[in-house]
């Protein structure tokens, strides 16, 4: 039986004074034992050192980027109450260390690939306005099933693709992309290809607790500020990450890894 990957999406919008919007759809690749051996047991010993005991294996706990940076916030420290109480602990900078510290960790040293894709709008309006512009996400899951067939065609593996469930039309849209992608194929892969290696997406619910997921939440926002030149958060993952990128083999993380859509000129 040939290896199994897990890829698991994420994603995140970000502009400048309302203008310039920046998309990104990525996350992290990881085998699928260990994810189970390996991340989960990670994720649930952060929780416990944050939260204690309680929040081991416990679906109320979950790791959520934009609720963690809202209590990071301190312009929003007498606004706590607009988000869960559970959250309210990363105001304090001790268990933001904790956090980010695990997950430089896990990103940077757990057999962990990131992967993923951006759209830099403004750039891309040059050329295209937005009659004949397809569908941007379309546009980034091409990249991304590319991608992802790549690095699994060179492990002679197959791959299953998570991402986190949202409304159910909005499930269905992203299932009808997947399909479109599988049975047309991309610029560079064959649909027999992305069908041999690419088994399934599958749309888990946040309360199911999934690891793969939680490492996910924190990987497109990091890498959106990095290419719109947004000042540093203090916690972040841009290293780990920048290390951590699918680079095909012959070292082209721009290509393979996280690819930006137009490529900026430096």
């Amino acid at each position: 039986m040939s290896d199994r990957y897990h890829l698991y999406l994420d994603e995140s919008e970000t502009h400048t004074n309302g203008k310039n919007k920046i998309f990104c759809i990525a996350g992290i690749i990881v085998k699928e034992d260990v994810h189970n051996n390996v991340l989960a047991k990670e994720i649930n010993s952060m929780k416990e050192q944050i939260w204690g005991s309680v929040a081991i294996n416990n679906n109320k706990y979950i790791l959520h980027e934009k609720d963690i940076r809202f209590a990071q916030n301190r312009n929003n420290k007498f606004k706590l109450n607009e988000i869960d109480p559970i959250y309210h602990i990363f105001k304090h900078n001790r268990t933001s260390n904790v956090l980010y510290n695990g997950l430089e960790n896990i990103v940077g040293k757990h057999e962990v690939t990131v992967i993923g894709g951006c759209i830099v709008e403004k750039e891309i309006y040059k050329h295209y306005d937005d009659y004949i512009l397809p569908d941007k996400q379309l546009i980034i899951m091409q990249v991304i099933l590319e991608n992802f067939c790549h690095f699994l065609r060179s492990r002679k593996a197959e791959g299953v693709i998570f991402y986190e469930a949202v409304e159910e039309k909005a499930n269905n849209i992203m299932r009808r992309r997947f399909n479109h992608i599988e049975l047309m194929g991309t610029m560079y892969i064959s649909p027999e290809a992305i069908q041999k290696h690419i088994i399934d997406l599958r749309f888990p619910n946040k309360s199911e607790n999934v690891a793969g997921l939680q490492i996910a939440d924190f990987i497109p926002n990091n890498i959106v500020r990095k290419v719109g030149n947004k000042k540093k958060h203090r916690f972040n993952l841009y290293e780990p990450i920048r290390v951590s990128r699918y680079d095909g083999s012959i070292m082209k993380r721009e290509k393979f890894g996280v690819k930006v859509i137009p490529k900026l000129e430096k």
